[in-house]
Formats: C-alpha cells, structure tokens, sequence
C-alpha cells in the first residue's frame, strides 16, 4: 500500500515539473505560396456579313377585283324643271345656297336651301324652289312653287324627325281651238295645291332584341281649284331583326286613306280610297347571292288580294350577276298621284286603284373596271289599269280616266353605264313597252310604247362641270277632235348645261334645254316649249 502512494507521489510531481518546462512549438499557419484570382481572356465575336439565301419558292396570292354595280339612273325632265327633292342626309358645311337665274319665255328661276343646327344634338334643313314661264301660244304658262322644312333632333339611341310643307303648281288647259273659242284665263286654269305634315321616329342602335325601328305617319291635303279636294292619313311601320349575318326578318304595316270631296260637281259624291297592306318577309344573304322572300296580303277597293313579293341575285362569277323576281304592287290613283303624271286632268276620278304584278329575270355585267352592261325582261299584268283619254266634248282640251279590266305589257329594259371616277359619267337607258289584252278597250290610249334616256357628265377641270341629257320616245295611240283615233308623232329632247366656280361662294351656270327646237307632244294637243336658255348664278355661304 505504501508503495502504491509513493509510486503515485512521484508521477504527479514528475507532472508538475513537466508543465513549468514547456518547450513545445507554439501553433502558426505557414504560407506557402500567394494565390491571386485572374479572370480568362474573353472570346472576342467575329462579326463578317453572309448572303442571305435566296427563297426559290413562288406563292401567288389570290386576287380578283369586285364587279362594279354602280347604276346612275339620271331622269331628265324634258318638259319643265320638277319640284325641288329633299336631300335627307344632314349638311353643316355650307349652310346656305341660292341658285338664281332668268331666261327666255319669262323664266325666273330660284332654288334655295339653309341648314341650322349644330349637326350633333338637331339640325333644320329649309328649302325653296321656283320656276315659271310664259309661252307663246296663249296661256301656255305654268308655275311651280315648293317651300318645306325638315328637323330631326338626334338622340343617344334615336332619332326624331319632322317635316312640313306646301307645293302650288299652276297650269293652264291651253289644247283647244283658238280660232274658235277665246276662254278667259280663269276658265282654263289648273291650280294645284298642297299641304303635308309628318313625323317619324328611328332609333339609330339596336335594342335589348336586336330590333329596328321606323315607323312613320304623315297628313297630306290637296285640292284641284273647283274641281275636289283629298285628305290623305298614311302610316308606314317597318320593324326588322336581324338573327345573324346572313338572316334578316321585316314586316312593315302601312295604310294610306283618302277622303274625295268633290266640290259641288253636280252628280259626284264624296267616297274613300283605303289601302292596307301587311308585308312579312326574310332576307337571306349567302355568298355571292341575296334572296328576299315574301307575300303581302292587301285590302283594296274593298277587295282582298295576297301580293307576291319574292326577288334574288346571284353573283354568276366575278363580272355577271343574275337576278329575278316575282313582285306585286298597288298604284293608288288619287288626284295628287294623277296629277304629278298629268297635269292636264280634271275631274271626276273613280277611286279604282291599278294592281300589278311583275315577273322578271335580268342579267348585270361588267366590261372592265368602268363599263356596265344590264337587261331585263318583265312580264306584267295591270288589274284596273288606268288610261288616260281625251275629253271629247266641249273645248277637248283636257284628259279624263278611263279603266281597263285587264292588261298586260311584255317589256325589255336595257342599261349602259361608263364612269370613270367623279370625273367623266356616261349613262343610257331604254325601254320597250308591248301592251296586249285589253277588253273594254282597243289601244292603250296615251302609253308610251318606247323610251330612251341618256345622261353625259363631264369634270373638264376643276371649276368647270359639263353636262348634257336626252329623252326620246315613241308616240303614243290618242283621240283627234273628230273623236278618231291616230298615233301621235314621237319626240325628242336635247339638252346641254356647265357650271363654272369662280372661287368657293360664287358660281355661274347656263342650261340650254330643247336644242332642236323641237314642239313634240307628249299630250295630245299640248306641244311642249320651244328652245330654252337658262343662266344665273350660285351663291355658297
């Protein structure tokens, strides 16, 4: 035991004495060598240019040019200048125009039109129009007055229109036998009148339904200075949907009535003209085709008839276009409407309105990119045809009506077109009439059986516009004084125009109408004026 403690003893103190003489090396970091981060040499990028590959490979996109199927049908007035038309569309530029002018025969001539409004929210149109000669053949002068007034008020969705206006129209029945009989002028006068209001309302975006809307009603009055007067009250509501873009659905209501008074004519008594008429009918537009089908159902004449109302086209190729239809229609024959044809009538009038019914195929072409071509053949049948006669007792110097039960008119109608931009316009038309079938009369008395028109619009330069128009036509069957019938000699009537704008407000203008001088009838014992000369200027504010 002694011996472990002396053994322990002596390790310990051999430890202490080791610890007091520590001579180990202290720890330390040796450096061997210094490392020194060096970025690589960068690539550089060659730039040299290369030839692009050539694209061997040829594509031929399609490409055709649309059929031009613009159509101006020009109507010159041969006679004498007609009342003023409403040009509906909205014009803020110049806001105010006056055409004045004076000619041989005592020819005043005066055309004005204002627009007021600011174009946005409402606008005004006013328009004026007057002419009137004096020829040289006793009371051989006439006198046209127009004045009406347009507003329409423009709503977000909508809009209100309105219109208003007054027509009066002199003639005089100047076709009797001056050597035998000298009326006072009061005794041969024709004096027209008339009087319209109306109103419509269209709304101008679609409705929750998608439906369009343009429903119309409108008052009208004319007289014939002691021979009638007729009130007329019309309604004309079109409605339409359309499903898709190639589905379309219309269905117009329209009704027209009118009251014949006449005034005081011993044996005429008062009646009313009614017609109504319903019109459904789809729109389908295809590629390269458009067909409308329908059918009318109209209550006239205190009859009842179903109308057909069906007519398509179809884009044959790139240049023909083919069309034809079936298509109904009722010619009211009321005072207003007769007289516009003939202002030579008088009365009494029947109040028997013309039903006619139109079948017809046609072609369209074009010849390049300026040049148009058309043709239609028409097969027609007229119900209650009206014809016009000479009054055979008396002076004979004015027209009566006359009806046919039934007659039918085989007619070939062509049109030729050239436009070459706004710049130069040539249009022609004519029109062969074969009437056949008649009953309780032998001839279509006083109906054309050809027509041919033409019109020559010519842009020579800026300031000046050159124009020219022509109207012939075959003579018609008519009654002599000795109550015998003949046809009448055909006419024609040549006319020529310019305008030249001096600067932006003022203009001079010249018409030359009946250049050859030629006193053709269209009615029988009425010859028409001689040479005409026209001039005057326009003024632009």
């Amino acid at each position: 035991m002694k011996y472990i403690f002396f053994t322990a003893s002596v390790l310990l103190a051999g430890n202490t004495v080791i610890a007091q003489r520590d001579t180990t090396r202290q720890p330390s970091v040796e450096i061997i060598s210094t490392y020194k981060p060096v970025l690589r040499n960068a690539s550089k990028i060659q730039f040299s240019g290369t030839h692009l590959s050539q694209d061997t490979n040829r594509r031929v996109a399609p490409y055709s040019v649309p059929v031009q199927k613009l159509f101006y049908a020009y109507q010159p007035v041969p006679l004498n200048a007609l009342a003023l038309d409403t040009d509906t569309t909205p014009d803020i530029g110049k806001r105010y125009y006056v055409k004045a002018g004076f000619g041989n025969i005592s020819t005043p001539y005066l055309k004005a039109a204002g627009v007021f409004g600011n174009g946005e929210t409402h606008v005004v149109n006013l328009y004026a129009d007057h002419i009137s000669s004096k020829g040289p053949i006793e009371h051989q002068d006439f006198s046209k007055t127009a004045l009406q007034a347009k507003g329409t008020y423009f709503g977000e969705q909508f809009e209100l229109n309105a219109t208003a206006g007054v027509a009066l129209d002199r003639y005089h029945l100047y076709g009797y036998d001056h050597s035998l009989y000298q009326p006072e002028k009061g005794d041969v006068e024709q004096y027209f009148q008339q009087f319209h209001l109306g109103a419509g309302i269209k709304n101008t975006r679609p409705g929750p339904y998608g439906i369009n809307y343009d429903p119309s009603i409108r008052i009208q009055h004319f007289s014939l200075a002691d021979q009638f007067t007729e009130t007329s009250f019309i309604i004309n509501a079109p409605v339409e949907k359309k499903f898709s873009d190639e589905l379309l659905v219309k269905f117009t209501a329209n009704a027209d009535i009118t009251r014949y008074n006449p005034d005081g004519n011993v044996g005429e008594t008062a009646f009313t003209n009614s017609v109504i008429r319903l019109s459904p009918a789809v729109k389908y537009f295809a590629s390269g085709a458009f067909i409308h089908a329908g059918l009318s159902p109209v209550w006239y004449n205190k009859t009842f008839s179903i109308l057909p109302d069906v007519y398509f086209e179809v884009n044959l190729n790139d240049r023909f276009v083919l069309q034809g239809g079936w298509i109904g229609r009722i010619h009211k024959n009321t005072g207003g409407n007769l007289t516009q044809m003939n202002p030579f009538i008088r009365g009494p009038l029947n109040g028997i309105n013309t039903k006619e019914t139109e079948f017809y195929g046609g072609i369209r072409t074009s010849l390049g990119s300026h040049f148009n071509i058309g043709g239609k053949v028409s097969w027609v049948q007229l119900s209650d045809a009206l014809l016009f006669l000479n009054d055979t007792t008396a002076f004979t110097n004015h027209f009566i009506t006359g009806t046919e039960e039934r007659l039918n008119n085989l007619r070939i109608h062509g049109n030729v077109s050239y436009i070459l931009q706004d710049k130069f316009t040539i249009n022609g038309s004519v029109t062969l009439n074969g009437f056949t079938g008649m009953k309780q009369f032998s001839r279509a008395w006083n109906m054309l059986p050809l027509e041919i028109s033409g019109s020559v619009r010519y842009q020579a330069f800026k300031k000046l516009q050159l124009k020219s128009d022509i109207y012939m036509f075959g003579g018609a069957r008519s009654f002599d004084k000795n109550n015998g019938t003949f046809t009448m000699k055909g006419g024609t009537d040549l006319s020529f125009g310019a305008a030249y704008a001096i600067n932006k407000q003022f203009s001079v203008w010249m018409d030359v109408n009946n250049v050859l001088n030629d006193t053709y009838r269209r009615w029988n014992l009425y010859p028409v004026y001689g040479i005409q000369l026209l001039g005057g200027i326009i003024v632009h504010l």
